[in-house]
């Protein structure tokens, strides 16, 4: 369960970006990681060779990169936007 989020400068600066229907997909999809950063809508899953990083899906077009934090329950939200531009850089 997630405790605390924190947000990169990265990720605040993107999501600003987002238009208003994924800028509220997005909401919603971060209420279910706070109950359960691997519920099954958010098909997450490593990503390979950035050892510690995970991304989740918002809807087919948006991802979100993170890790775990220091601390347990401390997530680290990275980056946000749409897929291939934010898993080129996560």
């Amino acid at each position: 369960m997630v405790r605390e989020f924190v947000y990169s400068a990265r990720f605040q600066r993107n999501f600003k970006k987002l238009s208003a229907a994924d800028k509220e997909a997005a909401r919603e999809k971060l209420a279910l990681f706070r109950n359960d950063p691997f519920h099954p809508s958010l098909r997450t899953k490593r990503i390979q060779g950035v050892p510690g990083m995970w991304e989740s899906s918002i809807n087919l077009d948006i991802r979100l990169t993170w890790r775990r934090g220091d601390e347990d329950g401390v997530f680290e939200l990275s980056n946000i936007g749409k897929h291939d531009r934010t898993l080129k850089s996560p």
